[in-house]
């Protein structure tokens, strides 16, 4: 049996955030550990993507949640980059490196996501 990732999107949160990177990291950064703490999360990892659902499946997570949306590519990138270096000295990111990023294109809308496991 193929299982097929959730890509949730929280409206509690009101996900994903658009804007500017520097209008919206800070309350990322606030919501990451919400986020986190709410699912239970046992591990997590922070990309970029076109398909966050794709993205997941290859994953094999069980939640992706979209963060951050842009059109513009260097925007999602920006923002990814703060949120891994904001966690990826955190003992449950599962993130190889700061430089860490998914095969996304400028073309279509560039997200950034939070992939989670219990």
């Amino acid at each position: 049996m193929h299982y097929r990732p959730t890509c949730e999107e929280p409206r509690m949160y009101n996900l994903p955030f658009k804007g500017w990177p520097c209008d919206v990291i800070d309350n990322l950064t606030l919501l990451v550990p919400r986020v986190l703490q709410e699912y239970g999360a046992g591990r997590f990892y922070i990309g970029r993507s076109n398909d966050i659902g794709d993205s997941a499946s290859l994953l094999g997570c069980r939640h992706a949640l979209p963060l951050y949306q842009d059109d513009n590519a260097e925007n999602a990138m920006a923002v990814e980059e703060e949120l891994l270096r904001m966690f990826f000295d955190h003992p449950r990111c599962v993130n190889t490196s700061h430089e860490d990023e998914e095969d996304s294109s400028d073309e279509y809308t560039n997200y950034v996501f939070l992939a989670i496991w219990r």
